[in-house]
Formats: C-alpha cells, structure tokens, sequence
C-alpha cells in the first residue's frame, strides 16, 4: 500500500521504540500497557520504505510510501504523549525493540 494508518499507545513518548512483548494470552486490562510508541511503529515503517508524516491525536500514525513523497516535501511530526490510561498495576516491562526484530 501507499499509506497505512496504525493506532500508537498514546501514553508513550516517541522513543525509545517500545512494544508489549507478544504473548498469545495477552489481555488488555483497562491500564496504559498495550501496543507499541509511535518510534517503534516509525523504525518499522523506515525499514520498509514508509514515513512518518502525521499523527492524529497522539494516537493515529499516517505513513507514506517514501517514493510517493516529493523530495522537497517537509514534515514536522508533532506528537504529545497523552496519558488517558492508568498506570499498568502489575508494571509490567516495556519490550524495547532490536533492529532484528524489524527485519
């Protein structure tokens, strides 16, 4: 695709690229401890070819295929972590991601 859109924990800042390490039994409990930060969906999207141009109410990322953009085109990403979520009560880790895993 040319673009995709993908929902980012809004209550994480953009680095370091961070994720909910997978776990098949993984259940989302009401708590600030689900998905991944804006930077981890960023170094996935830089490894395949996409940018970052957007995000909609620290929440939704627009990405774009970096051969659709023209190469004077500019963009300044503004993001602001906006803590809607209660803190995760069993402080659970955050899985920092590797360039490994993006491959």
């Amino acid at each position: 695709p040319r673009v995709f859109v993908c929902e980012v924990n809004p209550n994480l800042p953009i680095e370091p690229p961070v994720a909910v390490a997978y776990n098949p039994e993984f259940k989302f409990e009401q708590c600030n401890y689900f998905g991944a930060s804006v930077g981890a969906f960023r170094r996935l999207g830089d490894k395949h070819g996409y940018r970052l141009v957007y995000v909609h109410q620290s929440t939704n990322a627009f990405f774009v295929q970096r051969e659709c953009i023209p190469e004077q085109a500019k963009f300044e990403v503004q993001f602001t972590p906006r803590y809607s979520w209660p803190p995760d009560p069993k402080s659970r880790p955050w899985h920092l991601l590797t360039d490994a895993e993006i491959d």
